[in-house]
């Protein structure tokens, strides 16, 4: 898909987008902050470390000992093994070498409804972030959850989540992210990026959408889950005081079906009371 998004006060070059089809799942790439640098997106992995080529794709998600068509580099009826996710940030490597930054939105464990533990979680994270470290080793990657990167599954309860999940990503994602973005990272989930205070700097406020996700039972009848709506306001806030311009990023998108109906309403009041310093969004699912 190709697009373009022009800066409302600033003349940039349009921001090119190209997605590619990996499985059912999209993997979005890149295009435009000032200047015309690159960035890339990449969403939705769902990565399969037990995937088996040669089996049948209709029985068990290519984890059955019946023959079958399954490919080397994956099926669309299944999730996505690690040749096919080594073989794609081989390739965003050889087509960005030096891009600006990542957008990493999360689902980085396979979409099972059935979660085998934490224990799973975590070595998935562990196992993708080093990996995609290890393709981009200078790169800045500013990940975030998806609903399938907690134990159980699609349950995030803002209770919970702060004592072993936030801290754990907050660990591994220190190579990336400064004190003050782990930090707010280890207590809600989410956290901002700031590349610098004058209004030709970018930043991107990276949300943890998947608290106002439909079917995350624990937030249901929580107004403002782990304060993320306050946050954000002060975050937007003081972007617009600098004059500067903000992207959005986040798993969960904003749609009446896909969120808490007051949820998904007092994200489009937020971003209608702060149009003037949102630059863009980018979400994953």
């Amino acid at each position: 898909m190709l697009g373009s998004l022009k800066h409302n006060t600033r003349m940039y070059k349009p921001l090119i987008m190209i997605r590619l089809l990996f499985s059912l799942l999209l993997l979005a790439l890149l295009a435009e902050i000032s200047c015309g640098a690159v960035f890339i997106h990449l969403t939705d992995q769902h990565l399969d470390w037990e995937y088996h080529e040669n089996t049948d794709p209709a029985v068990d998600w290519c984890h059955s000992n019946k023959k079958g068509d399954a490919g080397h580099f994956g099926s669309f009826k299944c999730h996505m093994p690690k040749v096919q996710l080594e073989a794609s940030f081989s390739e965003l490597k050889r087509l960005f070498p030096e891009p600006e930054f990542i957008l990493w939105t999360g689902d980085f464990r396979r979409g099972f409804p059935t979660v085998y533990g934490r224990q799973e979680v975590l070595d998935v994270l562990t196992n993708t972030t080093e990996l995609l470290s290890s393709y981009f080793p200078h790169t800045l990657v500013l990940p975030l959850f998806g609903n399938h990167d907690v134990d159980p599954n699609c349950w995030f309860d803002p209770q919970i989540a702060p004592t072993w999940l936030y801290p754990a990503a907050a660990k591994l994602w220190s190579r990336w992210l400064p004190d003050s973005s782990l930090s707010q990272l280890s207590r809600g989930g989410f956290y901002s990026y700031w590349s610098g205070f004058k209004p030709s700097d970018w930043s991107v406020i990276s949300l943890h959408s998947c608290l106002w996700m439909k079917g995350n039972t624990p937030t249901q009848n929580i107004t403002d889950p782990a304060g993320q709506f306050a946050w954000l306001e002060q975050e937007l806030t003081a972007a617009q005081t600098r004059g500067q311009k903000v992207y959005i990023a986040g798993h969960c998108n904003p749609t009446p079906k896909g969120m808490w109906p007051q949820h998904n309403q007092m994200l489009a009041d937020v971003v209608r009371k702060y149009s003037t310093a949102i630059e863009a969004m980018f979400w994953g699912h």
